[in-house]
């Protein structure tokens, strides 16, 4: 049974450009403001089971990643916070 993917969001640029970079498109950005500074929110399509794996993997500190790969990916998301 295949799985249905849900948008998840995250704040984090360096987490979002390591989802990025891992294959994972961008499906657009958001603005929102936390304790009156504004921030971007990065909108990924993801399965549940994808998501909880990049979560554990990228903060528990398993996740790798080719370094030029993450540097384009984190580049580019954070030229869009600036958009």
């Amino acid at each position: 049974m295949k799985q249905e993917k849900t948008a998840y969001e995250t704040s984090d640029i360096y987490f979002g450009a390591y989802i990025n970079a891992l294959g994972n498109t961008l499906k657009g950005t958001t603005k929102c403001t936390e304790r009156g500074k504004e921030k971007t929110v990065f909108i990924f399509e993801l399965t549940d089971e994808e998501w909880d794996e990049l979560k554990n993997n990228f903060f528990g500190g398993d996740g790798e990643i080719k370094a030029l790969a993450y540097m384009h990916c984190l580049r580019s998301l954070k030229s869009l916070c600036f958009v």
